[in-house]
């Protein structure tokens, strides 16, 4: 490890883009500048190789964009199926409406959801922006088989038994 973090980008608290902030800033400093910057995230374990070299390498050869991030096609939780519950136990409509009436889902629109595979941005546009997320975003689209993502223990479980099935299949 080249260097160890501050102690303020290193609580329950911090967020990514001030550790991505220090880490250009330490190399910056020791005159190492780069062109961009990745932030692999550990609790998005089922990433492959491809899923850094395709994204970076479209977003070089992409005068118009300036980040890429991973992304997922949401089918399950579609906005038009979600659904809020207020004080009293009723439901109501994430998309304003009079009544729900379900759709099938083959019918409803293509839409995504910010997964940790990957994210990847130009410096100073990072910088300037203070995150990833712009209008000159690429979206690198993810298969869900490879978006899983620990983020309590029912997940790791999943994945360790996902992890070892594969083992013993590609064996």
């Amino acid at each position: 490890m080249p260097f160890m973090r501050p102690e303020e980008c290193s609580t329950d608290e911090a967020c990514s883009i001030d550790v991505m902030r220090h880490a250009i800033k330490f190399y910056a400093d020791k005159g190492e500048p780069f062109d961009y910057i990745i932030m692999i995230e550990p609790t998005s374990p089922m990433r492959l190789v491809k899923d850094i070299d395709d994204p970076l390498e479209r977003l070089h050869n992409n005068e118009g964009a300036k980040s890429t991030v991973s992304v997922v096609g949401v089918k399950t939780a579609h906005p038009e199926y979600v659904m809020t519950v207020n004080d009293d136990n009723f439901i109501g409509f994430y998309i304003e409406k009079e009544k729900y009436m379900p759709k099938r889902r083959q019918d409803t629109s293509t839409v995504y959801f910010p997964e940790g595979t990957v994210y990847i941005s130009e410096i100073p546009t990072l910088l300037e922006e203070g995150t990833y997320y712009h209008k000159r975003c690429l979206a690198y689209i993810i298969e869900p088989e490879r978006s899983l993502e620990i983020d309590d223990e029912y997940d790791m479980i999943m994945i360790e038994a996902l992890m070892k099935h594969m083992e013993e299949y590609n064996d």
